[in-house]
């Protein structure tokens, strides 16, 4: 393939990039929202540390994240099957 015809295949597709977005799932898109995440939060994190270090470190904490999660049991624990019944 020469460079003209190269060329040509590039913009009949309607643009110079990697085609469609057919091979991007969900799961893809995550995993790469994810690690730009922990990239981006590394330096803050990084930074927070190193300032508070630098006050001592010795303050209290003013507040607390409670996080409740009411509901009943999983749906693996709750299965029973009875004998003599079609999953028994």
């Amino acid at each position: 393939m020469n460079r003209k015809s190269h060329d040509h295949d590039v913009f009949a597709q309607g643009f110079a990039g990697c085609g469609t977005a057919d091979h991007w799932n969900r799961r893809t898109l995550l995993k790469a929202a994810g690690v730009a995440g922990a990239a981006w939060l590394t330096p803050l994190a990084e930074r927070l540390s190193l300032a508070d270090e630098q006050a001592g470190g010795k303050t209290r904490p003013r507040s607390v994240i409670m996080l409740w999660l009411q509901g009943g049991p999983s749906q693996l624990e709750s299965f029973d099957p009875h004998p003599g019944s079609k999953y028994g």
